[in-house]
């Protein structure tokens, strides 16, 4: 495993101090994120549609995931061990997302096709997130080597690790973006009715 070489600061680069921007994002995001997911569990509440792990499962635990984001966003230049949680947050609130989005896929599309591709996009979305995992866990060796840089030991390269996981995420996120499409184009309704469902999944799509 090659080990990475990291090039020396510049005094500016070591100056500059993005904490107060990055803290006003993450409470603005806990404030927007806490509304819609009140709004959410109301309105499953309101139309008694509030059965399946979706809803008690995985849109509750994307949002604690996503807070987790946000705290950490507050007070992640604190240190480099905050940021190895982070990894592993991120391979969390990539998933739970897609996985809430292909089950309500699963219950409105009715084309065998389509649900075959849901059930191939849900796999991809699961094995690429055990594979963010696993790096994280253990691209550094020891694993105290992520943050403590002066115990002896090597990490892998980070870059290759990024692109690597990157790739199956665009593209199941496209999966994503396209899937009702076809189905939502051939629904017999009112042109502005299927724009507006249209642009409602692409909007939860993104």
């Amino acid at each position: 495993m090659p080990t990475i070489t990291t090039p020396p600061l510049t005094p500016e680069y070591s100056a500059e101090d993005v904490g107060r921007p990055l803290f006003d994002v993450s409470v603005a995001f806990i404030v927007v994120e806490t509304l819609f997911f009140a709004l959410y569990i109301t309105s499953k509440f309101i139309t008694k549609g509030y059965n399946g792990i979706d809803t008690w499962c995985l849109v509750p635990l994307s949002y604690l995931v996503n807070m987790g984001h946000c705290v950490l966003g507050i007070d992640i230049t604190t240190g480099l061990m905050l940021q190895v949680v982070e990894e592993f947050l991120y391979g969390t609130s990539t998933t739970l997302p897609k996985l809430t989005i292909l089950i309500l896929y699963l219950k409105v599309l009715r084309e065998k096709w389509a649900r075959r591709i849901t059930w191939v996009v849900a796999l991809i979305v699961v094995l690429n997130a055990m594979a963010i995992f696993l790096t994280a866990a253990f691209i550094c060796h020891p694993f105290a080597a992520n943050w403590d840089k002066s115990i002896p030991g090597h990490c892998g390269d980070y870059m290759i690790y990024y692109r690597c996981v990157s790739v199956p995420n665009i593209v199941t996120d496209l999966a994503i973006l396209v899937l009702p499409l076809p189905t939502l184009y051939k629904l017999q309704i009112s042109p502005a009715k299927k724009v507006g469902l249209v642009l409602t999944f692409l909007t939860g799509g993104l």
